[in-house]
């Protein structure tokens, strides 16, 4: 009991939540979790949803604000976070609102999201992990966060818009579209007195041809070589998540 209790101590642990946690274990209850991430497609999805729709819950949990029409997004995020080996989410609809949270249940992968990509609208950023990843993890996360903010227009313009308040956002995804050929347009809008948002918003335009190449792109239209895996590791108290 003494060496147990120097390794509880030194840990922070207490006596109960060890016996507790062997006694899972020895019943096979324990919930495991995987010790790699993969940087992948998965990955990349989440990431792009995250900087379009998560927020997080206090400082532990990701969710995800949809419109209740946004049922496809939602089997999109709990497909993604079953493939990278986590517990499913939780789903909760307001029909008042005509909203649809998603939840992540999962505190090391919400950590893993808020430590990549930060938060809050003003703060997030696409994370190196990501823009440096392969062709396909790329356009996996600009097409989720185009998903979730964007809009095509089906008009003579034909015009494919990203439209976030988080200026430096809007430029690392016109960067990376820019990596892929295509040139897009940045402009400004500010709020008015009589705007729900008193946040000013950025656009990021691609009209005519180049907005349908976009979408083509982004729509996975395009087939891509394998590239070596790439693996990304995050800090955690007494373990790291590769």
């Amino acid at each position: 009991w003494g060496a147990r209790k120097a390794v509880l101590d030194a840990k922070g642990w207490r006596e109960d939540d060890f016996m507790n946690a062997r006694a899972a274990y020895r019943a096979g209850g324990i919930d495991r979790v995987p010790r790699e991430v993969p940087i992948n497609r998965s990955l990349g999805m989440l990431v792009g949803y995250y900087l379009a729709e998560g927020s997080a819950k206090g400082a532990t949990l990701v969710s995800f604000a949809l419109n209740s029409n946004e049922e496809w997004i939602a089997a999109r995020i709990e497909e993604a976070v079953k493939d990278l080996g986590f517990r499913a989410v939780s789903r909760h609809v307001r029909p008042e609102t005509h909203s649809l949270t998603v939840g992540l249940e999962d505190v090391l992968l919400s950590q893993l999201l808020m430590a990549l990509c930060g938060c809050g609208f003003a703060s997030k950023r696409l994370p190196d992990v990501i823009t440096e990843a392969p062709d396909a993890v790329v356009l996996e996360t600009l097409r989720a966060l185009f998903e979730g903010d964007g809009c095509f227009y089906a008009t003579e313009t034909k015009r494919l818009s990203l439209k976030l308040s988080n200026p430096s956002l809007i430029l690392e995804a016109r960067r990376l579209l820019l990596s892929f050929g295509y040139i897009g347009c940045v402009a400004k809008e500010s709020f008015g007195p009589d705007d729900i948002s008193k946040a000013d918003a950025y656009q990021l335009n691609y009209n005519g041809e180049a907005g349908e190449r976009v979408m083509s792109l982004l729509m996975g239209c395009h087939d891509y070589l394998p590239r070596p895996s790439q693996r990304v590791g995050l800090f955690r108290e007494q373990y790291v998540l590769m």
